[in-house]
C-alpha cells in the first residue's frame, strides 16, 4: 500500500515537473522574441530618423547608423546589426 502511494506521488510530481518545465521554456522563448522585436523596431526608428534628416552617420545611446549609397546599416549597442 505504501509503495503504491509513493509511486503515485512520484508520478504526479514528475508530471508537474514536466508541465512546469514546458511553461518556463515558453516564457523564456516569449522573452527572447520580445527582445528581438524591440531591437528590430529600435533599428527601424534609427534608420527612419537618419533618412529623414539625410545624415550619413548617426550615433545615439541606442546604436549607430551608417549610410553607404542606398544602404543603411544600423548597429545597436547590444551588437545587433540590421541593414535597410
Amino acid at each position: 500500500m505504501r509503495a503504491g502511494v509513493l509511486l503515485y506521488a512520484l508520478a504526479i510530481s514528475l508530471i508537474f515537473s514536466l508541465v512546469l518545465q514546458a511553461y518556463l521554456q515558453a516564457q523564456v522563448d516569449n522573452a527572447k522574441n520580445l527582445r528581438a522585436e524591440k531591437n528590430y523596431l529600435t533599428a527601424q526608428v534609427l534608420a527612419t530618423v537618419a533618412k529623414e534628416h539625410a545624415v550619413k552617420s548617426l550615433k545615439t545611446d541606442q546604436g549607430t547608423v551608417q549610410q553607404s549609397g542606398d544602404k543603411l546599416t544600423v548597429v545597436l549597442t547590444d551588437g545587433s546589426r540590421y541593414d535597410f
